[in-house]
């Protein structure tokens, strides 16, 4: 009868009966089988050894194999173990840093040189991210509109920086800014000046310095074309381009003075237009033809100025669109 109970007892508890011979593992393991657990699934004892694995501390863990509902499943006595050698090792992610008061030391610090932080240049963390680059274009058109800078310079300046970026220029790098500039062999002379000019303001923006490229455009004359040639381009164009481009050829006036005339700078009676300067120049008034105060007040009055181009940009691309569709000789052409 104790023998019986002694059985079950050891049948009922978790590792079960001792293996015997052919019991659930290969012939070669058989003599280091020792016991093995039950399946915690179905509670068999048929099991096969199914190879082993370790963990992060290099403890072994058995794995076993269920031949009735084939569950695998790692030994809990290895798991056991595994797990109190995770409890034994301190780590570092779950350890609290310690404050500084904690921290006893007896060390003695000896400085033999000291440095001048005051004479420390100022060094500008460089941006990762697109975003972060966007972020540092948009401070420099902020900082350019609080120093009162012209909206088209305004406007010049950041499709400049953006080109140079996309381009791929790094802004806090000149080597690369240089580089990104000499590659372009379809910009200009005059072109490129500009670009080191916007560069270099944005530089002064971020407290920074560098060594940039001296350009030096040969001035040449200009072409002017014959009144005749004006006369027949002028006559292709439409009511509005039509209309500022006679402005211009009377009154000599730049782009941006002539896109922003107003309605009160006319005086019909007179036949006089009031031009507001643009750039540091000085305020003129102009006599001009009955032709061209009856193309200006032929025109409908919609808001305050005369023409209703939004900037010189805009213009500009209507005004080669015309050029290119209007037939002219090859001279109008380099107009």
């Amino acid at each position: 009868m104790a023998e019986l109970t002694q059985q079950t007892s050891a049948t009922n508890s978790i590792f079960g009966k001792e293996a015997g011979y052919k019991n659930g593992e290969s012939e070669r393991l058989r003599g280091s089988a020792g016991v093995s657990p039950l399946c915690p699934h179905c509670g068999s004892n048929k099991l096969w050894r199914d190879g082993l694995r370790y963990s992060m501390f290099g403890d072994r863990i058995q794995r076993w194999f269920c031949r009735n509902c084939g569950l695998r499943f790692s030994d809990p006595v290895d798991v056991q173990k595994a797990w109190s050698t995770f409890e034994r090792v301190d780590r570092v992610d779950t350890k609290p840093k310690k404050a500084t008061t904690d921290i006893v030391t007896t060390c003695q610090i000896c400085v033999k040189e000291t440095k001048n932080l005051a004479a420390e240049q100022k060094t500008m963390e460089v941006p990762r991210r697109s975003e972060d680059i966007k972020g540092k274009i948009l401070a420099f058109l902020w900082q350019l509109k609080k120093e009162a800078y012209a909206e088209d310079t305004i406007r010049e300046y950041g499709y400049i920086i953006n080109t140079l970026v996309k381009r791929g220029a790094n802004l806090y790098d000149a080597g690369t800014v240089k580089d990104v500039i000499a590659r372009q062999e379809t910009w200009s002379t005059a072109r490129k000046i500009i670009v080191v000019k916007a560069y270099a303001c944005f530089l002064r923006m971020q407290g920074l310095k560098a060594e940039l490229p001296k350009y030096k455009r040969t001035r040449k004359l200009p072409f002017i074309p014959a009144e005749e040639e004006l006369d027949q381009f002028i006559a292709g164009c439409g009511q509005q381009m039509a209309t500022f481009l006679e402005v211009l050829k009377e009154t000599a006036a730049r782009c941006g003075e002539a896109i922003q005339l107003k309605w009160t700078d006319l005086d019909p009676t007179a036949g006089i237009i009031s031009i507001t300067p643009e750039k540091g120049s000085d305020p003129r008034v102009f006599k001009t033809s009955g032709k061209l105060m009856t193309m200006l007040l032929s025109r409908q009055r919609t808001q305050e100025t005369i023409f209703t181009y939004k900037n010189k940009y805009y213009l500009a691309k209507t005004f080669r669109k015309m050029r290119q569709r209007t037939p002219t000789n090859s001279e109008t052409q380099g107009y």
